[in-house]
């Protein structure tokens, strides 16, 4: 047995070398068949992209690229070593001056053909077609980082679509520029989207070599699962496809998807080196499923399974009878020889007599304790239902005189206002008391107004005698 020494999370070399040869061959086919320019036009290019498929797709995405270094550079003309190849750069309005005189003047960067102002991207790209027609004209697009913001609604989804959405770069320092722009167009970028798939440029299949498309390709897949949220926990599937064509997996989450997809890439692998697509691995795959769907489905199969588990049944009821039995066995005492009777003296005769009575007068005995404990709990009972009974008597005979007095009737709160009774509390409580008209003391009235008369008298007197003396 030899220990398996393949780190967790990798992807196989000669599995990424099998895609590459199959997607040369697919793309030398389809180019053979259709006009380049339709492709081109369609979005369709000869560029090999990696693919990532995710468990989680991205809370945020950003239109912002993400920078890849690769070993090879991927932006090339028609050639690994050719800078026929044409950049267009959209600058500010007052930049563009002085960052043309600085491309003409250095040879390294011959290949910015066009400098293009935010304003006439405004106005003489305004339509669907002039903008297509932008996209087709030019391989790769630069643009200023300070506007870069403002440009991606004014591009249109093609340029999205086909992957050539402007890559941002630094004009702030004139005698850095032809440095930015030639790093910029050797890396690959990354660019995360709210979607399930993110794809990758690793280069073009007929300009670089099957080797430096595969050291490319390994060195995208290391960088880019660095810069993917949630890092190797994320990504559920790798792949390689070219342009619109189906995608060849390289790596899968679990260990036996992996090696389903390598005995796939071993077995589809034929003299001239041709990989299967992954539509015709999706194929056999169902194929497998539908044969063994067949194979439970017949029923002299079913037959001889259930035959099987009967006899499984029998054997393992057979098993526990015996267990039952040894258990039983087990639990059993040994049989014992009957045990002779005593005979019975005198002696013994006359002590169980004795016993016997003993007992007997113990029996007469607890009846009468029974009998005294229960009249105990009567007598507790009747005075109980007495005590219920005088309760209720009173609560009624109350009532009664309640009734009876007219003058009264009790009340814990005021229930409504009552013709000739008024709500107090009184003698009798609380409660409707009659309202009675108090009688009036005659006599007491007129000694009170004789009162009042003597008093005016005196008052008028003295007033009098006031002015008197005045």
């Amino acid at each position: 047995m030899t220990a398996n020494t393949a780190k967790p999370h990798s992807i196989s070399k000669d599995l990424v070398l099998r895609a590459t040869r199959g997607l040369i061959s697919h793309l030398s086919k389809a180019s053979s068949t259709t006009n380049k320019s339709l492709l081109d036009e369609e979005g369709v290019t000869d560029y090999v992209m990696a693919s990532f498929q995710l468990q989680k797709i991205p809370a945020q995405g950003s239109p912002k690229p993400i920078r890849i270094e690769v070993p090879h550079r991927v932006m090339t003309g028609e050639s690994a070593d050719d800078d026929t190849f044409e950049v267009c750069l959209i600058v500010k309005d007052e930049s563009k001056a002085w960052v043309k005189a600085l491309i003409e003047s250095t040879p390294s960067i011959s290949y910015v053909t066009k400098v293009l102002t935010l304003s006439k991207l405004r106005s003489d790209y305004s339509t669907f077609q002039q903008r297509r027609e932008l996209l087709a004209s030019y391989d790769f697009f630069l643009a200023d980082d300070r506007i870069l913001p403002m440009i991606g609604s004014k591009l249109g989804k093609n340029f999205f679509q086909a992957k050539k959405q402007p890559i941002a770069v630094k004009l702030t320092r004139k005698e850095s520029l032809p440095l930015t722009i030639s790093k910029a167009l050797e890396s690959t970028y990354l660019f995360i989207s709210t979607g399930p798939c993110l794809t990758v440029k690793c280069g073009r299949a007929g300009v670089l070599s099957e080797k430096k498309l595969v050291e490319n390709v390994l060195a995208v897949v290391e960088n880019c699962v660095k810069k993917i949220p949630g890092k190797w926990g994320n990504i559920r599937e790798i792949g390689i496809r070219c342009g619109q064509s189906a995608t060849v997996p390289v790596y899968a989450r679990t260990t036996a998807q992996l090696r389903d997809i390598e005995g796939l890439g071993k077995s589809s692998v034929s003299g001239v080196g041709v990989v299967e697509t992954n539509l015709e691995v999706e194929e056999k795959i169902a194929k497998k499923k539908e044969v063994e769907k067949k194979k439970s489905k017949s029923p002299l199969l079913n037959a001889l399974k259930k035959k099987k588990e009967e006899k499984q049944e029998e054997i393992l009821e057979e098993e526990k009878s015996e267990n039952r039995k040894a258990k039983r066995a087990k639990k059993q005492p040994e049989e014992r020889p009957p045990v002779k009777e005593k005979k019975v003296t005198k002696k013994r005769k006359g002590s169980v007599e004795k016993e016997v009575e003993e007992e007997e007068e113990v029996e007469k005995v607890s009846p009468k304790k029974k009998t005294k404990k229960a009249a105990v709990e009567e007598k507790k009972a009747e005075k109980k239902a007495e005590k219920k009974v005088e309760k209720k008597v009173k609560a009624v005979v109350k009532e009664v005189s309640e009734d009876l007095d007219e003058s009264f009737i009790s009340k814990k709160k005021f229930t409504g206002r009552k013709p000739g009774f008024v709500f107090k509390k009184g003698k009798k409580g609380l409660g409707y008391y009659k309202d009675e008209i108090p009688k009036v003391d005659s006599a007491f009235l007129e000694q009170l107004q004789r009162q009042a008369g003597g008093g005016r008298r005196g008052g008028g007197g003295r007033k009098g005698g006031r002015k008197g003396r005045r």
